[in-house]
Formats: structure tokens, C-alpha cells, sequence
């Protein structure tokens, strides 16, 4: 059989397969397991792994947070006032960031861990923005 002709896999022609077929030799680096950083566990969470490691990469921790509380609390639409005040979006960041370094400095935890620490200490706050009355 010469180089010309067809593989006994058509599936192999695409350059996909090809990639897969290089990629999965031994030695190279798939051999590890890639997860996706936000499971599923995760999609109720404010704080998520992937936002937890975004505001760990940046200077200012404290802004990076208040910045992604603003966005996770924006009003639904242009006619909706605000739904949380600013002072307390602040207070709420600077509570999280605590815990945020605490549980990377002192516990030395990854990303998903620390979500799901956040995730803790943030339903004990019993917060809710759109809850009708206070109770």
C-alpha cells in the first residue's frame, strides 16, 4: 500500500482525529485528565472555580470581587432600580475576599474548594435581593 492511498479508518482523515491520534501518545500531555473547571455542582454558585481563580490572578482582589458582585447583581432590565446598594455590595466583597484569602493563604485550597467554602459562607449570610419582605 503506498502513501497515497485511503487509510483502512476513513475517521482518521479529519483533522480532528488526526490531532487526537498525536495527541494521545504516550509521554505527551493528556496523559493527565483535564476537568472542566465549573462543574456541575457549581451552577448556582455566585463564586464559581473559574471566577475564583480570575480574582486570585489580579492585584487588586477586593475590586475584582466588588466588580464581579456588581455584575452578578445588575438590574434585569433598564427600568429595574438598583437591587442591592452599593455600601452593601462593598461590605459583601470585603467579607467574601476575607474568606477568599483566608481559605488560599491558611488552608491552602484550590479553586473548586474554595468555591465551595464561599459558596458556605455565603448561603450562612441568608442573603437574597429579591426576597419580597425582610425578614
Amino acid at each position: 500500500m503506498s502513501n497515497r492511498e485511503t487509510p483502512a479508518n476513513p475517521a482518521r482523515v479529519n483533522s480532528a482525529s488526526n490531532n487526537e491520534e498525536v495527541l494521545n501518545r504516550p509521554g505527551t500531555s493528556t496523559d493527565m485528565v483535564i476537568e472542566d473547571v465549573d462543574h456541575k455542582m457549581f451552577e448556582d454558585s455566585i463564586l464559581k472555580p473559574s471566577v475564583i481563580a480570575t480574582i486570585c490572578k489580579t492585584f487588586k482582589t477586593k475590586a475584582a470581587m466588588l466588580n464581579h458582585l456588581q455584575w452578578y447583581f445588575r438590574p434585569r432590565n433598564a427600568y429595574e432600580p438598583d437591587r442591592v446598594d452599593y455600601n452593601a455590595l462593598n461590605i459583601l466583597a470585603e467579607y467574601q475576599v476575607f474568606n477568599l484569602e483566608f481559605c488560599k493563604q491558611e488552608l491552602s485550597l484550590n479553586d473548586k474548594q474554595t468555591a465551595s467554602v464561599l459558596d458556605l459562607f455565603w448561603s450562612l449570610l441568608e442573603f437574597d435581593p429579591d426576597q419580597e419582605e425582610p425578614l
